[in-house]
């Protein structure tokens, strides 16, 4: 049983029936499969990440009122779960985090007020966008607050505050709108071009310049329009057009194995990755008298998640309005973020992860001078249970793109890339929003 239970592959590759839908496009039939995967429906640690792909197929589908339940039940989850319970701590000390209940990443929470924000612009429901906008700010000031604490290297979401920058701007509050694009825009130039490669949209450029000059800040929109060799004009005669792209597929965790040996004296013990290139040392949570099974142990192996990005349809994405061609332009790198995220920590969870596999060992050796056989069936059993936790939110896509332009009042049409075409109208000193997943 032991051997069963250890033996399953990653978190993907337990929910691949639900994932390969998602990734063909069969939206219908990836919710289908959602609902009958047990691993996400039926256990309690999982549930949060049951809501989120129920939520984000919903969108897709255009289901927007049933996303919007099931994002609520999400944000309501982790509002509820801010931190680790004792049984939490317990399983991630002696066993392993998969066991532990999911909670969402900095970066997928963000994410998650940004789609419950789509689905309330989808049905023309402006103020609870904007109380999406309040929560995502919330969210980013307390990734702001712990990561200086922390010393981390995600330390804001630019996105996050150019999405409230268009949302507050689309409702008239072009103070806040101003603010938050120039939030936006010192981030990108500052973490996510040297983390993530992303470069800072020449739209928001724009925007800041254009809100500036709204909130009658006309030096700060000098300086910006010379800065960047934009300009910020105000054209009352003109609308707003946002399209949002949702493109290819988010990484997934896999489980990397890791072997340590054993360095230093037995008072003060220290272990050596194989390939000499990380040393740690441990102190152990056991009583003296087990000293003796500290010096038995010589090798340890752990368990860690890296993030591996899927194959998907990522391209230089080309779109036409009225014929004429745009490009789409990457806001915010969920591949290179996730990958981030968890950099942010490794040292936190190797250091668990050592300390884990050393008290599993001692245990074993401790019982094995006992019982030879109950200390084998001991150290199997604890290996096998040494597991990555290789869970995330699977919906989310590799990148999100955005087209934001300025139209002249009436209709116009936008081309996707698959040859689709899309009408719409445009209203002066209004904004229209369009979401696609490509």
């Amino acid at each position: 049983m032991a051997f069963t239970t250890g033996c399953q592959s990653t978190f993907y590759a337990s929910t691949y029936s639900f994932n390969e839908q998602y990734e063909l496009r069969n939206y219908d039939l990836a919710l289908s499969k959602l609902d009958n995967t047990k691993l996400l429906k039926k256990k309690k640690r999982n549930q949060v990440l049951y809501y989120l792909n129920h939520a984000t197929l919903s969108q897709l589908m255009g289901d927007y009122e049933t996303s919007i339940k099931y994002f609520n039940l999400a944000d309501q989850y982790i509002s509820t779960h801010n931190g680790p319970s004792a049984t939490d701590v317990l399983f991630t000390a002696v066993a392993n985090s998969m066991k532990t209940d999911y909670r969402p990443e900095t970066f997928e929470q963000i994410m998650l007020h940004y789609y419950q924000a789509i689905n309330y612009i989808s049905i023309d429901n402006y103020e609870d966008a904007m109380v999406e906008c309040r929560k995502m700010n919330e969210t980013l000031q307390k990734l702001d607050d712990y990561k200086k604490d922390n010393g981390k290297h995600y330390t804001h979401d630019a996105f996050g505050h150019y999405i409230m920058g268009i949302l507050y701007e689309t409702t008239g509050d072009n103070n806040n709108a101003y603010i938050a694009y120039k939030n936006a825009l010192d981030v990108y130039e500052g973490d996510y071009m040297t983390l993530y490669g992303t470069e800072t949209p020449n739209a928001l450029k724009i925007a800041t310049a254009r809100t500036a000059y709204k909130t009658g800040f006309t030096q700060e929109a000098k300086k910006i329009e010379n800065k960047y060799h934009v300009s910020g004009e105000v054209h009352k005669d003109k609308g707003h057009l946002i399209v949002f792209i949702e493109d290819g597929n988010s990484p997934i965790k896999k489980e990397n194995l890791i072997t340590f040996l054993k360095s230093g004296s037995s008072a003060s013990l220290s272990f050596t990755s194989e390939d000499g290139s990380i040393t740690v040392p441990i102190f152990f949570p056991i009583s003296p008298s087990d000293n003796q099974s500290l010096k038995d142990i010589n090798t340890l192996t752990i368990a860690l998640p890296k993030y591996e990005e899927r194959p998907s349809r990522i391209t230089p994405l080309v779109y036409q309005i009225d014929g004429k061609t745009q490009m789409a332009v990457t806001v915010e790198n969920i591949n290179r973020i996730a990958s981030q995220s968890l950099k942010d920590r490794y040292w936190k969870e190797l250091g668990v992860a050592l300390v884990r596999a050393g008290v599993k060992q001692a245990v074993s050796k401790t019982v094995s001078k006992k019982n030879e056989y109950v200390g084998l069936a001991i150290a199997i059993t604890q290996s096998i249970t040494e597991k990555a936790d290789t869970r995330n939110w699977q919906t989310l896509p590799a990148q999100v793109k955005i087209i934001d332009m300025e139209l002249d009042e009436g209709n116009h049409s936008l081309k996707l890339p698959n040859g689709d075409v899309i009408s719409f109208d445009i209203q002066a000193n209004k904004t229209h929003f369009i979401s696609v997943k490509n």
